[in-house]
């Protein structure tokens, strides 16, 4: 049975929004190395963009020499992302968060923001010898599960929002 307890963290995502703020690559690239050089030891990538551009591509990238952390800032919005790498056994959403945090409010002080939206996202996983059948165990109505789930790699799951439940067609 699947259980949320077995699942494994993958990854952590964590955006702020900010709609209007004083954005120049210049100053917060010199605040961000300075005060997260060894953190964001990797690869720096920054995009000169026209300023007719959409808000939402990022114009500085920052990364971990590890490639565990990544940091993409554009006028619209600053995301953080914390992947897990080979020798992790889960990754340690405490730290993170407290990074994250560290990280945004040293955005927020350079450009002036404030932020309109905070956004989250964990993913998570569990390897599973037939995941179909797993996954329509814990969602569907039983007597779909004794027919149409007979074949996993044709079953498609659809959800109904009237009526809050999976329903499995074969």
């Amino acid at each position: 049975m699947l259980r949320a307890k077995d699942l494994q963290t993958v990854s952590y995502l964590v955006s702020i929004f900010t709609p209007q703020l004083n954005f120049s690559v210049n100053n917060i690239l010199t605040e961000m190395m300075g005060k997260f050089g060894k953190v964001l030891d990797g690869q720096l990538m920054t995009m000169p963009l026209p300023p007719e551009a959409p808000a939402e591509i990022p114009r500085l990238t920052l990364s971990s020499n590890d490639q565990g952390l990544r940091l993409e800032i554009s006028p619209a919005r600053t995301s953080l992302f914390r992947f897990r790498r080979k020798n992790d056994t889960d990754v340690d959403s405490a730290e993170f968060l407290l990074l994250a945090n560290q990280i945004f409010q040293t955005y927020l002080d350079v450009t002036v923001a404030v932020v309109g939206r905070l956004a989250s996202v964990i993913v998570k996983y569990e390897a599973l010898q037939q995941p179909g059948i797993e996954v329509a165990k814990h969602f569907c109505r039983d007597e779909r599960l004794k027919t149409a789930l007979t074949r996993p790699t044709t079953s498609r799951f659809t959800h109904t929002r009237y009526t809050n439940h999976l329903d499995c067609l074969g």
